[in-house]
């Protein structure tokens, strides 16, 4: 697998939750907003926005976590083992 098949199907994976999660999120944030005298919209550029924001916070741990694990000297890994 190479490493941009490794960030598309993080990409994937991570969209997809996140269209299941946005409508759980905006129904909760709704009904906690109501509460309150001065109202809130929510609009969709915010849960678009967050999303981004998600995707681009993931795919920035798994490249710190790659690089970390391609720098790694693997002698140092198997005498410790």
């Amino acid at each position: 697998m190479s490493v941009l098949g490794a960030f598309g199907m993080l990409a994937t994976l991570v969209g997809l939750f996140g269209l299941v999660a946005m409508p759980v999120a905006w129904f909760l944030a709704t009904r906690w907003l109501q509460d309150y005298a001065y109202h809130v919209a929510i609009s969709p550029v915010m849960a678009v926005g967050g999303a981004g924001v998600l995707i681009v916070l993931a795919m920035a741990v798994v490249a710190m976590q790659s690089a970390s694990a391609a720098s790694a000297n693997p002698v140092e890994n198997l005498r410790s083992e």
